[in-house]
């Protein structure tokens, strides 16, 4: 009869450990990927903006825009370059043929 209960009280105390994990990972996968997405964008855009005021400040000073996209990624842990009118990168030295 011993055994009976204890089996029965395992098998729920599992099933109760079970359902909460498998809860939380739930919520965590589905809310908080999106939370820290949509997060992840708007600090971007609000950084692009910064970056876009730092680099009307110093003009056609390359070094200094340099360090702005050096500072950007470092920040941001995101690429960011200028480009000019046609769409190539803007202060690089082309080394192609």
């Amino acid at each position: 009869m011993k055994k009976g209960i204890v089996l029965k009280l395992f098998i729920l105390t599992t099933a109760l450990c079970t359902l909460i994990l498998v809860t939380i990972f739930m919520g965590q996968t589905i809310f908080f990927k999106q939370y820290y997405a949509n997060r992840k964008v708007n600090d971007i855009k609000t950084n692009i903006q910064s970056f876009e005021k730092a680099y009307v400040k110093a003009g056609d000073d390359a070094k200094v825009i340099q360090e702005l996209e050096q500072n950007f990624y470092q920040e941001n842990a995101t690429w960011i370059t200028t480009l000019d009118s046609v769409g190539n990168i803007k202060y690089a030295n082309d080394f192609s043929i």
